[in-house]
């Protein structure tokens, strides 16, 4: 897959239950594909992630590739506090049909870059190279990541 063009984040909403807001996802993702954005981000730095339990971003990811239908593509956010469930959100966002998932480093925690490079490196598991990491900026985390860090992490899987 190539990446190109304009990958917009797309914000979660939900009721005043805390339940996801199925027609207001809808509509704004048919809003964002119509205006011609090239794909979408689900559950990513942006998403509201961390105010979900496991079972309601696998959820998320189930809805939200049922209402893009194949009109652009979508990258799963996989970011977790803990690396093992970052990585059954990536297995997760394989099993549907994201084609990238974005991998950040762990929130909260202000980790170094070699336990950033770990973190990632823990998640190289997802089989046979049907996803493709997408590291989000690091600069965020006011941590300095350096290329060597990254040496033994492959960013293709």
């Amino acid at each position: 897959m190539k990446f190109e063009g304009v990958y917009t984040p797309l914000v979660t909403p939900f009721h005043k239950d805390f339940t996801l807001n199925k027609q207001a996802m809808q509509a704004s993702i048919d809003l964002l594909i119509d205006a011609g954005i090239d794909g979408l981000i689900v559950a990513g730095t942006e998403g509201e992630y961390y105010a979900m339990s496991m079972k309601e971003r696998v959820y998320l990811m189930r809805v939200a590739k049922e209402m893009i239908a194949g009109r652009v593509p979508m990258i799963i956010g996989t970011s977790a506090i803990r690396t093992e469930e970052c990585i059954e959100y990536a297995r997760q966002a394989k099993v549907h049909a994201a084609d990238a998932v974005l991998v950040t480093a762990p929130p909260v925690a202000l980790p170094t870059g070699p336990e950033i490079a770990a973190h990632h490196e823990h998640g190289r598991f997802v089989e046979n190279g049907a996803l493709r990491k997408v590291f989000a900026d690091s600069r965020k985390r006011a941590v300095n990541v350096c290329v060597s860090n990254f040496e033994k992490v492959k960013f293709v899987l």
